[in-house]
């Protein structure tokens, strides 16, 4: 495959030797990598089907796709405005190519009013995301990471500093401080900090409270089957009732969820009590989380903007509506499971208590003997001997 690294001056590509850098203008469509130089700038609308690298900046705008990974030495800039989104069906990157003893504050930054959708990881000393995005991988800053959304994450967010605002992400780390602002949505409900604390912000302006003492008025939503099978929005990942204070029908992590060992390590999750919706929960999220690492497109066409078949517009929704129609879809599957588990833990109970049981035969459910009415499915128990019909006592 050959690679532009000298590049003439083509048509749709502008080099400048004096800066070492290259602009692809927006009528470009490029299959080979492009790399080895300064700076380089995507206009909006240009389409690559290869790697981005550049030493200094890579900036890419609206409307752009780029199907291959994006990596700079120091900064990498995406800049959208409202039309049609830019998508990045790669990892984005920027890591210092230097002695790797000196550290370098390298950043990634995802702004602007359009949305960007990255079918990927992100990897940056700091990292800094504003707007409508959706991002189906991890976000790992080695500094400070902010979101301010709306945005969809569909991986963890591992950061120095971690603030949050108006986003739904899978789980969250900070080796200091984790602050989470209004309209904040957690798939698997883990957020921990080791080294610092965590705060809940209670508005934008501020009021900033530990989540341990927030009271009744800390709430961080807990993406599970109550929400998933809502019908009155369009998009329950980013719930528009929700972030805008209209819904409070959701599951929620609170300071009862906060644990403290030692000075060190601060978590909260709910994984503490015992619930069949925990296991349901936990069963959706790890499919969401599995689900947007298989499901990277595979087919884009450069000349009319397609991507796997659907136009670029229509990306941002097919992308959120697949998953919650993955998760609907098999939503009998995460109730068989749960039932399961329920049984399984009933059993171990009665075993340990050396309780006499038997089975229902419509179910399965382990009941204690004498029980008339199975609890779980309401089948009519024989009478006689306390003995369900076609069940054995143990």
């Amino acid at each position: 495959m050959s690679m532009l690294r000298r590049y003439p001056q083509e048509e749709d590509v502008r080099y400048d030797p004096i800066s070492d850098s290259v602009v692809l203008l927006g009528e470009y469509r490029g299959t080979s990598p492009v790399v080895g130089v300064r700076k380089l700038t995507m206009d909006a609308g240009a389409v690559e089907l290869n790697d981005l690298q550049a030493f200094d900046e890579v900036y890419i705008g609206s409307g752009c796709i780029v199907k291959g990974n994006v990596g700079s030495g120091l900064r990498v800039i995406i800049d959208t405005a409202k039309g049609d989104p830019t998508v990045i069906i790669g990892d984005v990157s920027a890591v210092p190519i230097i002695d790797g003893r000196k550290t370098v504050e390298t950043s990634i930054t995802v702004t602007g009013k359009g949305s960007t959708v990255i079918h990927g990881n992100l990897v940056a000393y700091n990292i800094r995301i504003d707007g409508s995005s959706i991002i189906l991988g991890d976000v790992v800053s080695e500094g400070d990471l902010t979101i301010d959304g709306p945005s969809l994450v569909l991986g963890r967010v591992v950061g120095n500093n971690v603030q949050i605002n108006d986003a739904t992400v899978f789980q969250v780390y900070a080796r200091r401080d984790v602050t989470l602002g209004p309209g904040v949505t957690l798939l698997s409900p883990i957020i921990m900090s080791k080294g610092g604390e965590i705060y809940y912000l209670q508005d934008k302006e501020g009021g900033k409270v530990a989540m341990r003492s927030g009271g009744d008025s800390v709430r961080v939503r807990v993406f599970g089957p109550t929400c998933l099978f809502c019908g009155k929005v369009g998009n329950p990942l980013l719930c528009e009732k929700y972030r805008s204070e209209d819904c409070g029908d959701y599951d929620y992590l609170g300071p009862y969820d906060y644990f403290a060992r030692g000075d060190n390590y601060k978590l909260v999750t709910w994984y503490w009590r015992a619930s069949p919706s925990m296991i349901v929960q936990n069963l959706m999220a790890r499919r969401m989380y599995n689900l947007a690492r298989i499901t990277k497109p595979s087919n884009v066409d450069s000349t009319a903007k397609l991507i796997d078949g659907v136009g670029l517009a229509e990306h941002p929704g097919r992308v959120a509506g697949r998953v919650v129609e993955d998760l609907r879809s098999t939503s009998g599957s995460y109730a068989e499971a749960v039932k399961k588990a329920l049984f399984t833990v009933t059993e171990e109970f009665f075993k340990a208590k050396k309780i006499g049981y038997t089975r229902c035969p419509k179910c399965g459910a382990p009941l204690p003997n004498g029980t008339k009415i199975c609890l779980f499915c309401g089948q009519v128990m024989g009478e006689a001997d306390g003995h369900g019909r076609g069940g054995a006592s143990h």
